[in-house]
């Protein structure tokens, strides 16, 4: 690589030596405490001897306890499960979220006198819940 091939790489690539920070080159001191590593660390570039590479280090250490917090009283009804993924507050939000594309939808597309987009009408969590039922009722039998 040239001297001016890398003069153009200084450019793409940020350098240890700069004396311009960013939002993410300001730690606290007691994030740094806690870990070995910081996030300035990530960003010092340094060249690699690829014959020789060293192991990574962690990426991120879990400390967490793993599996599910909900109590399954039946594990035979299917409903069950459906409700941990899709609670209330999702197809809530799937609902507005749909009702709010739509009317952006209607008002920038002008359609045709017999267009489908005359006929919408606001839909509510009842038929989403069927939408979502059908959807994976249908995805059942094609897989």
């Amino acid at each position: 690589m040239s001297d001016s091939d890398e003069s153009d790489l200084d450019d793409y690539f940020p350098s240890s030596s700069g004396s311009e920070t960013s939002e993410y080159d300001i730690t606290s001191d007691e994030e740094d405490s806690d870990c070995d590593y910081s996030l300035k660390d990530a960003r010092r570039w340094v060249r690699l001897d690829i014959k020789n590479l060293p192991m990574p280090p962690p990426r991120f250490p879990f400390s967490g306890q793993p599996g599910i917090k909900k109590n399954i009283l039946d594990a035979s009804n299917p409903l069950l499960f459906f409700e941990l993924f899709f609670d209330e507050q999702l197809v809530l939000h799937i609902v507005t979220e749909t009702n709010r594309f739509a009317d952006q939808y209607i008002n920038q597309h002008h359609g045709k006198e017999k267009s489908r987009t005359k006929f919408w009408h606001p839909t509510n969590t009842e038929e989403i819940y069927v939408f979502l039922g059908i959807l994976i009722f249908f995805l059942q039998y094609t897989a």
